[in-house]
């Protein structure tokens, strides 16, 4: 009983540990293999153990046909393009800062953000998410 309370005071505990992530994957493993365990050790007879040997072997035999480090090569390959290709869609501040830095002048036109909604460009929505924005953090800019 002093052991359940423990994991269960552990396992509430538990937080951002790569266990805390795998042990569903780890829990079901587990599962399989005692129960394969179990069915070979008491339910097999001598014909179905050895047929469960035979399908073991053809395993491991053909399980080295395909190199793991290429399969997990090319995973990682696109994994990496997937990523790459989201990196390079997100459009980039630098060259809208640029741009609105070109077309406005003079100094001081936008005081407050209402001139921004007045001269079209806030909507009323994004003005309201500033302002919310600048209420949370007030200590921080928030220009993008």
């Amino acid at each position: 009983h002093e052991i359940s309370i423990q994991l269960i005071y552990f396992f509430s505990r538990w937080r951002g540990s790569i266990y805390k992530l795998v042990w569903i994957d780890l829990l079901l493993f587990l599962t399989i293999y005692y129960s394969l365990n179990f069915m070979y050790r008491w339910l097999l007879d001598e014909d179905g153990k050895i047929l469960f040997a035979q399908i073991v072997k053809y395993c491991y035999d053909y399980g080295n046909l395909i190199p793991l480090s290429f399969v997990l090569g090319f995973y990682v390959s696109i994994v990496m393009a997937r990523w790459w290709n989201q990196y390079t869609t997100i459009p980039f501040p630098d060259s809208l800062a640029v741009f609105v830095s070109a077309t406005v002048h003079g100094q001081k036109r936008f005081p407050t953000l209402d001139h921004f909604v007045e001269a079209g460009l806030l909507h009323q929505s994004e003005k309201e998410i500033i302002a919310d924005l600048d209420k949370q953090f007030p200590n921080y800019t928030k220009q993008w």
